[in-house]
């Protein structure tokens, strides 16, 4: 994402990370072999995409009822290239 962005750049991310609810991160991990057949991978933690993504991330707020999943806002702090 963030090699494709312009720097100063907004991304968008609508995604699930691992709860932090004690009950239902317990219930993800027991779950999480059969996320997986379907393409779904629920232990995700929030933490390793801020650190992994390298991106800015300005707002993070919940997305549907139970807030099980977060929209972030984040912008790409990428310094621009310098053509030779």
């Amino acid at each position: 994402m963030r090699r494709v962005c312009i720097p100063g750049g907004t991304i968008v991310v609508v995604n699930h990370f691992t709860s932090e609810n004690l009950a239902a991160r317990f219930i993800e991990k027991r779950l999480a072999g059969l996320a997986r057949h379907i393409g779904f991978h629920a232990d995700f933690p929030f933490d390793t995409f801020a650190r992994d993504s390298q991106l800015s991330i300005r707002e993070v707020r919940p997305s549907n009822l139970f807030g099980y999943w977060k929209l972030l806002r984040c912008v790409n702090e990428k310094p621009a290239s310098n053509p030779g």
